[in-house]
């Protein structure tokens, strides 16, 4: 079994650096692949801006599982769930979303049903109800572009008469709901709880939820009153908090991380509504948070393998024993909490600055996000690192070797440089 799942690893990781480089071949603009027989159509887009999410999804797991590759052991199930993200990232029509979108929460679905009983009741209660009352919507609007001959549409070219308020509403909720923006969370907190960090990640980084937002949304809320847009940047920003807010008072390390991604991904969804400087904005965050917050996740999973990390109410001083980590966590937390010099300074500068376009107070609260998120930082990285342990650790190697370390160490420079000259990055994004 344990030979199995070595195999499994290098199949993965030899599977992320394939898709990776043929996405840099087939770099088109403005066409997309179609796969189709008499029963069904899949309609794939290979725009600018699905292949730049697809090759930040792909680049974020080889970052974070490469470093500790000798360590993983991966579960059949994660390179299903890894494949279907990518399936959601390229998907062009509502019919080829709704196939790979449902079969990526299925998975999931289906380990809460066999594993179901009294102590995971609640959790498992949570999000077999998120997912069927999703399907159940999705389906709906699936069988509606079916009856308006829009099933082969492209999600942006769908015309202003198919987004009637109840339809809009829908999508927002099914768009809410899987991407975990406060109040349709808790599955989410149960997710993170009850699956491996790169099973979850499959989840957090493919972005469903922000993909159908942009791809759908947004054009259709073009016809709704300026009031109806602010309302959901109001939810969004509130879920940021929220999230934030959670995730300072996890005493579960890895569960707080999960839910501080969660936090930023309801502050890029408020950017995309916030002009075409807001969208660079929210796509320079996704570019920072996955990397960063990915890095972040995979050394707590590395350190929590060797220290037994399972709490934040104290601290484990563990800069002492791994130095080398303890450098790059701070030097993504700083990417993270828009230090100056760095690629998340440029981030949300842009945010803000389209925020407050919009209205003062919605760049205000976006700044109180952002600084919650900070003090989460700062908060996580001295639990983990600083302080006294206090248990003696023998003297062991624990810090990985520089070569190992070598991907975070070309994404930090990455941020450094494209922090310093912003125009680079921003010229380039769809």
């Amino acid at each position: 079994m344990e030979a199995i799942q070595k195999r499994l690893s290098l199949i993965t990781f030899s599977s992320i650096y394939l898709i990776f480089f043929l996405l840099l071949f087939f770099i088109i603009e403005g066409t997309h692949l179609n796969i189709s027989n008499a029963d069904f159509i899949l309609d794939f887009d290979l725009s600018p801006f699905s292949i730049f999410v697809a090759i930040i999804y792909c680049l974020s797991f080889a970052l974070s599982l490469f470093p500790t590759k000798e360590h993983e052991n991966l579960r059949p199930q994660f390179l299903s769930l890894f494949f279907l993200g990518l399936g959601i990232i390229f998907s062009n029509t509502i019919f080829t979303f709704f196939v790979f979108w449902s079969f990526h929460r299925l998975i999931p679905f289906i380990h809460f049903l066999k594993n179901f009983d009294e102590n995971s009741g609640r959790k498992a209660g949570s999000y077999i109800l998120a997912h069927v009352v999703g399907f159940s919507l999705f389906l709906y609007l699936v069988f509606q572009s079916y009856e308006m001959n829009l099933l082969t549409t492209s999600l942006r070219n769908y015309p202003t008469t198919f987004f009637t308020f109840p339809h809009l509403i829908i999508l927002i909720f099914i768009s809410f709901m899987s991407q975990g923006i406060f109040p349709l969370h808790q599955w989410g907190t149960d997710l993170i709880s009850s699956f491996s960090w790169q099973e979850v990640s499959t989840f957090l980084i493919s972005r469903s939820g922000i993909i159908l937002f942009y791809k759908m949304i947004i054009p259709g809320l073009s016809s709704r009153p300026i009031s109806f847009q602010l309302a959901i940047m109001i939810i969004t920003i509130i879920s940021s908090i929220y999230w934030i807010s959670m995730a300072m008072i996890e005493k579960n390390i890895h569960k707080a991380i999960g839910m501080f991604y969660l936090s930023q991904a309801s502050l890029i969804i408020t950017g995309l509504q916030a002009g075409p400087v807001g969208v660079k904005g929210a796509l320079i965050q996704m570019v920072v948070i996955s990397f960063a917050s990915t890095t972040m996740w995979s050394i707590t999973h590395y350190l929590d393998r060797e220290f037994k990390l399972n709490s934040q109410t104290s601290f484990h001083g563990l800069a002492r024993y791994t130095p080398r980590l303890a450098f790059v966590f701070i030097m993504m937390a700083f990417s993270v909490i828009a230090l100056p010099l760095g690629l998340g300074f440029a981030s949300e500068d842009l945010l803000v600055h389209a925020l407050l376009e919009h209205a003062h107070w919605l760049g205000l609260f976006h700044i109180l996000a952002a600084c919650l998120n900070g003090i989460f930082i700062y908060q996580l990285f001295g639990k983990i690192f600083l302080g006294t342990p206090k248990n003696d650790i023998p003297q062991a190697n624990f810090d990985l070797p520089y070569r190992r370390l070598i991907p975070y160490y070309l994404i930090i420079v990455f941020f450094l440089g494209t922090g310093l000259f912003p125009q680079w990055i921003i010229g380039i994004l769809p």
